[in-house]
């Protein structure tokens, strides 16, 4: 997480509603845990234990978080994005695929970003986690894949 007054509303939040109190060094840990993160990630696992009945240790966060992968997929387009780089994670490449590949998402404006996004994170939660990249042309996965692709192509 990169906005620390974000991560102290967010960790200040928490201690209310759970009636807790945490020493600075322990907040400082939780930073310290949290800072690799996606801010979008942190906030949303935040939100979901502002919704339980319990306080979440610092694992339990990272667990949220993990559940969560496709967030941190699109902060990593949008890096890959600012920079004019691409990715070379084989599930990111695949899912931009779907929805019209690398250079068609290069030239489309912040607003339509947003839309993309959605569609992004859509795709990226359904599909399966893609190890190696022959898994694309051999097998169930693949195939699967492949028929996603061709469903979507017009859409």
């Amino acid at each position: 997480m990169k906005n620390k007054t974000k991560f102290s509303e967010y960790m200040s939040l928490l201690c209310e509603i759970h009636s807790r109190e945490i020493s600075i060094t322990l907040a400082e840990v939780y930073w310290r845990i949290l800072r690799p993160y996606p801010d979008q990630a942190c906030i949303k696992a935040f939100e979901k234990f502002i919704r339980s009945d319990y306080f979440p240790k610092p694992k339990d966060l990272l667990s949220a978080i993990g559940e969560d992968n496709g967030i941190a997929a699109w902060e990593e387009v949008m890096n890959h994005l600012e920079r004019g780089t691409r990715s070379e994670n084989h599930k990111i490449n695949r899912v931009i695929k779907i929805l019209g590949g690398w250079d068609y998402i290069e030239t489309q404006t912040f607003d339509s970003l947003r839309w993309i996004e959605k569609r992004f994170l859509e795709f990226y939660k359904a599909l399966p986690e893609i190890v190696e990249t022959k898994q694309l042309q051999e097998g169930k996965t693949g195939k699967l894949l492949s028929q996603i692709c061709d469903l979507t192509q017009d859409v």
